[in-house]
């Protein structure tokens, strides 16, 4: 995350900040399993408004071993919530259980499909389906992708198709 002001920041334990420069540079790596599970977490904070800022690395460590999932915010909460972090640092984290689940079950069919192995039989739908617009059960992707659990939406009575 960059944080910039086109105007001079005024600070009160440091020299004005010129515009375009940033007032906060922090990135965050987070290193999870293939259980979603979190095995590393590394903070850097280039540029941050307060000298205090640099002592919100370590309280991220805290999140080692947290599995991203139901919950999640209320794991970052309790691990950095409040005075405890940085909230810039937490507001990041809390899309980070998306990107996971966006990218861990890609990765894990696309090396199911290197090995030649077939398409795993599910029981239940995937935890995305039914949670946006793309994975909806009545729409088009699931339809295709998993036909067993797509459900055709039932028009009311008296709906008539006007084409």
């Amino acid at each position: 995350m960059v944080d910039t002001k086109d105007y001079v920041l005024e600070r009160f334990d440091r020299s004005p900040l010129q515009p375009g420069l940033p007032i906060h540079e922090m990135f965050i790596r987070v290193t999870i399993n293939n259980d979603f599970k979190i095995v590393d977490i590394q903070t850097t904070l280039s540029t941050a408004p307060f000298g205090e800022c640099i002592n919100t690395a370590e309280p991220m460590r805290r999140l080692i071993g947290a599995t991203l999932g139901k919950g999640w915010r209320k794991t970052i909460e309790s691990a950095i919530g409040g005075e405890q972090g940085c909230t810039h640092l937490r507001e990041l984290l809390f899309n980070l259980a998306t990107a996971a689940f966006q990218a861990i079950p890609s990765y894990l069919d696309h090396q199911r499909r290197q090995r030649g192995e077939p398409p795993p039989e599910f029981s239940s739908a995937p935890a995305y389906v039914g949670q946006c617009l793309s994975w909806r059960r009545d729409g088009p992707v699931v339809q295709k992708i998993y036909p067993r659990f797509f459900v055709p939406q039932v028009k009311p009575p008296g709906d008539s198709d006007p084409s």
